[in-house]
């Protein structure tokens, strides 16, 4: 069976840090985030092994809300081996009832790299659906907010670093 992936990536003219705070400020999602709309039951300290709840809208109106678990929460940090690159990760599992009766499986990856002494920095997302229920995702619909969300993020991150 084919896995089913959606991905997105942008190059945004702010810092590795800004970035990486806009991203992490859940709660704010509703002023900005065209497809994660609102972000609930975020708790005070985000780790691994969080979880939260995702409110998404897709581009025709269809709402969607899905539980997510926390696997990977990697600040910004230097690279030395990768030629002074400072990289950072945030990721979640999909962790509703379908994962747990084995029928779709997905994490969503967020991967930040600034390089030393740029201004900018490399935003990618990708998630890969697997799993008997995986045809019935809407990959093309989580493709178009992944863009929509890459986009956003960017505006934001670019108008909080002119300011």
């Amino acid at each position: 069976m084919a896995p089913y992936v959606a991905k997105a990536e942008i190059l945004i003219n702010a810092p590795i840090d800004l970035i990486w705070s806009i991203n992490l400020d859940l709660a704010k999602y509703k002023e900005w985030n065209p497809f994660i709309v609102c972000v609930t039951n975020i708790p005070p300290q985000l780790a691994v092994g969080s979880k939260i709840t995702l409110h998404a809208r897709f581009s025709d109106g269809t709402k969607s809300t899905s539980q997510e678990a926390v696997t990977d929460l990697v600040p910004p940090y230097m690279n030395a081996s990768a030629g002074g690159v400072c990289r950072a990760v945030l990721a979640y599992k999909y962790s509703g009832l379908l994962p747990h009766v084995g029928l779709v499986n997905g994490t969503r990856y967020q991967w930040l790299e600034q390089k030393v002494n740029s201004g900018t920095t490399f935003y990618r997302t990708e998630e890969t659906f697997t799993g008997p229920g995986a045809v019935l995702v809407p990959v093309e619909q989580v493709q178009d907010g992944f863009q929509r969300h890459a986009i956003a993020l960017r505006d934001r991150a670019e108008a909080f670093s002119r300011t």
